[in-house]
């Protein structure tokens, strides 16, 4: 009996731990604190050395683009990324100092890009102008504007397109811009956003926009920043640049 009288007050203080510590782990993310896990995300990656990603874009159509890259001072090293849309595929990728180009149903061709390529690839085929294009929409004034509900790692973003207004920390000259972008989101009839999260960081976004009837999607995710090895399907089937 002593035994037990010394045992039940240990089970209730760790009872009491488990639920404190299991209350702080599912309490609710504010508007605020998801804005800063989508900018501490963008920051991730943009930072890697390495960047795995998937946007899906789907409108009247779907297309799908598959990001894979290395980077190296601002250029890249090794690429591997594959869109896909209603007119078919376009693959590129760059691997040992080729890169390796496939249109639609144009040859397939291989060549070595100069610097200046490289650099024009890593602007034009890595996640960065993808991920600006999101941000210039979820931005501060977005989720100023919004309220969110959880349904476990998933927030739900509803932005109330009324209430949208230029932040008062917007430089000079950024006013115009962001007011022309509070314009854009005020003609459709909602705009949510889906935050899907991993720990501290977002896994993947999605933004649903709906106009009369119709829905546009984007989405975004943020799969790993891995080394990964380049691998070129049907690499015989290039033939070199003339």
């Amino acid at each position: 009996m002593k035994t037990l009288k010394r045992i039940i007050p240990i089970l209730l203080i760790l009872l009491a731990m488990f639920f404190v510590v299991g209350c702080k782990k599912n309490k609710a993310k504010s508007t605020d604190e998801l804005n800063k896990a989508l900018n501490d995300t963008v920051s991730t990656y943009k930072a890697a050395s390495n960047v795995q990603a998937k946007i899906t874009l789907t409108s009247s159509s779907t297309e799908t683009i598959d990001v894979k890259y290395s980077i190296e001072n601002g250029k890249i090293k090794a690429l591997a990324t594959v869109l896909n849309d209603e007119n078919g595929v376009v693959s590129v990728y760059v691997k040992d100092g080729t890169c390796y180009l496939s249109r639609y149903n144009s040859p397939k061709e291989k060549y070595t890009p100069s610097a200046e390529e490289l650099q024009k690839i890593a602007d034009t085929y890595t996640i960065d102008a993808y991920i600006k294009k999101a941000l210039d929409i979820f931005n501060d004034q977005f989720f100023k504007a919004s309220s969110a509900e959880k349904t476990g790692d998933s927030y739900k973003l509803t932005c109330d397109l009324l209430s949208l207004q230029v932040s008062d920390d917007t430089p000079d000259d950024k006013i115009i811009e962001a007011e022309a972008q509070i314009e854009k989101l005020q003609a459709m009839d909602s705009v949510t956003l889906t935050l899907n999260l991993s720990g501290d960081l977002i896994a993947s976004l999605e933004g649903t926009f709906v106009k009369e009837g119709k829905t546009n999607t984007i989405k975004i995710e943020f799969l790993n920043t891995n080394s990964f090895e380049v691998s070129v399907p049907n690499e015989s089937e290039y033939t070199a640049r003339q």
